[in-house]
């Protein structure tokens, strides 16, 4: 063996080997940000959460949960959480999807509120929260190395 086959072998082992253990479908992170305090945070969906949503494709029927629906249920879930914003207006919503491995394809949305306060000098962060088409709720949550 030479020693260029040799240390690609040894590379790829390096780097593989850590993965090799890992389930990178069960929990996939689907949308990431950077908080206000720097940290990495994001929405992560387990492979649980996904198959317990409706099965849907584009051009067959209307989406199972429609748009007003999340953002309503993602207004919801902010008041629940005891959030003292004074009004959340809706900035964004993204019907996003996701797939492992070329599996099935799920469905979410993402829905970011524009935070407003009552002092126009306070600098108030986006809120984003994820709604599968099932109705469940996922929050940000800090991630661990960025994944």
């Amino acid at each position: 063996m030479t020693n260029r086959k040799l240390v690609c072998l040894i590379l790829v082992g390096v780097f593989a080997l850590p993965a090799a253990g890992r389930d990178f479908c069960a929990r996939p992170t689907v949308f990431s940000t950077t908080s206000p305090e720097g940290a990495t945070i994001g929405l992560v969906i387990s492979r649980e959460d996904f198959a317990a949503s409706p099965n849907w494709q584009p051009g067959k029927g209307e989406v199972p949960l429609s748009a007003a629906k999340a953002v309503e249920i993602a207004a919801r879930a902010i008041k629940s959480s005891g959030s003292k914003f004074d009004v959340n207006a809706v900035e964004s919503i993204t019907l996003s999807s996701h797939s492992c491995n070329r599996g099935a394809r799920y469905w979410y949305y993402i829905v970011n509120f524009e935070t407003q306060m009552l002092d126009p000098n306070a600098i108030a962060p986006s809120t984003t929260i994820g709604v599968l088409l099932s109705g469940k709720v996922v929050q940000m949550a800090p991630l661990k190395d960025g994944t």
